[in-house]
């Protein structure tokens, strides 16, 4: 065999097999994020905000999720979180696909999405952004919340 036959095969078997080892590695990938998906996702149901009604706060107590159900044979509560602006309370509903959590305002076409963790205890809201350009007034930053015997009484 040519030289240069050689050299084109080995070549194009060098690149099938970059391509198999890129395909592989990127399932692998997507196999670990939609079990860790999962996983968070049974947490959140279970565990945490979504879980039952309960009251979360904030470690500075400038927001809340206050988790309610919405009948009585509901699997998972309604979460509605509060952050305040000011003097005022602004309502957002608050729901989760994967790791994304979605808030929306009750008084506006706003979104605002960011990454969540859950370890057990702790509720933790980071990376939030938003597509309003005044925000609301919302700090855009990371929020840790714990379960507390508080009950969120709107500011009143």
């Amino acid at each position: 065999m040519k030289k240069k036959t050689k050299i084109i095969i080995w070549s194009i078997v060098a690149v099938l097999l970059i391509a198999i080892l890129l395909v592989v590695g990127f399932m692998t990938y997507l196999a670990i994020a939609w079990r860790h998906n999962g996983e968070l996702g049974h947490a959140l149901v279970t565990e945490g905000p979504w879980s039952s009604e309960k009251t979360w706060v904030s470690e500075d107590g400038s927001s809340y999720l206050v988790a309610e159900f919405a009948q009585e044979d509901d699997t998972m509560a309604g979460v509605t979180a509060y952050f305040k602006v000011g003097d005022n309370w602004n309502a957002f509903d608050a729901n989760f696909v994967s790791n994304i959590l979605y808030l929306e305002p009750l008084s506006s076409d706003a979104l605002y999405t960011g990454n969540m963790k859950f370890d057990g205890t702790t509720f933790t809201i980071k990376n939030l952004e938003t597509n309003d350009d005044n925000a609301n007034g919302i700090e855009i930053r990371k929020y840790n919340y714990t379960v507390t015997d508080e009950v969120f009484n709107g500011g009143e």
